[in-house]
């Protein structure tokens, strides 16, 4: 028979293995995450309709770990003023609001442009300068197939690290 000090110890070594290997997997995760969601963000920039640049310049990334906890990740800089900086000011924090109140790891990509839905399920019959509507959907069906190719390397980035 066991005595307690022995299995107190035991279980304090099973607790501190089980936050590591969390912390591991959950960092790895959030890493593979973040860099499919960038991915889905930059290829839906390059689909999305052009006028003044403010669609394309108001798309952000935005995750969190953990509760409580949010970054954005990227936001680009348009090359001239957005005609709506508030928009996109305001879609952040929402997406921080959402992300960090979220079990982690979470992250959230879109446009802040208060027209961007619209656009996006726009009239594709429409002649589109540089673009076209879906383009979101469509930069997520294209990043689909490898998205779990890319969580999985970062998985393992993370757990090869601390060998």
């Amino acid at each position: 028979m066991m005595n307690a000090a022995p299995k107190m110890a035991l279980n304090a070594q099973i607790a501190i293995l089980h936050t590591a290997i969390h912390g591991l997997v959950g960092e790895g995760l959030y890493q593979g995450l973040a860099r499919v969601a960038l991915d889905i963000q930059r290829d839906a920039q390059k689909g999305a309709p052009i006028d003044t640049g403010n669609l394309r310049g108001s798309a952000f990334t935005v995750g969190s770990k953990r509760p409580g906890t949010a970054r954005v990740h990227r936001t680009p800089k348009p090359k001239r003023p957005a005609p709506e900086p508030q928009a996109l000011e305001n879609a952040v924090k929402e997406g921080k609001a959402f992300t960090s109140s979220r079990q982690g790891p979470i992250v959230v990509t879109g446009f802040g442009a208060t027209y961007a839905e619209v656009v996006h399920e726009g009239d594709p019959a429409r002649s589109w300068h540089k673009g076209a509507p879906q383009f979101m959907t469509k930069a997520v069906e294209m990043n689909i197939p490898r998205a779990k190719l890319v969580i999985e390397a970062e998985l393992a980035k993370h757990i090869v690290a601390t060998k």
